[in-house]
């Protein structure tokens, strides 16, 4: 069998295309509003008394992405307070990956 050398056009078009041999894997879903980086502290509040502090890395319309070395709140829903960006929020958990939690904003909930 012989080996093409892929030209640059070929090569650009492969990347331009994001093509690959598994086009028919699993999806990825990404949030539809754009993320803004930003670089701020914020508190997470639940139970009412309790709080951890993290620093806020992105936010967007639709929610947030925060790190924390502490300990994060284990509820789905917790109060997201981050005056740097005028944020005092209800929010639920979306995603956790060791430090980091991902979560959207929703109404304030039924209490």
């Amino acid at each position: 069998m012989l080996w093409r050398r892929k030209t640059k056009t070929r090569l650009a078009d492969g990347i331009l295309n994001r093509s690959t041999a598994n086009r028919h894997g699993p999806k990825r879903y990404f949030s539809r509003a754009e993320r803004k980086r930003v670089w701020q502290p914020c508190q997470l509040i639940w139970n009412k008394s309790d709080r951890t502090s993290a620093m806020c890395l992105e936010v967007s319309q639709s929610g947030a992405r925060v790190r924390s070395f502490s300990r994060l709140p284990s509820n789905e829903v917790f109060r997201f307070v981050c005056p740097g960006l005028g944020l005092d929020t209800w929010a639920q958990r979306v995603r956790q990956t060791g430090s980091d939690l991902a979560f959207k904003f929703i109404e304030a909930p039924d209490d």
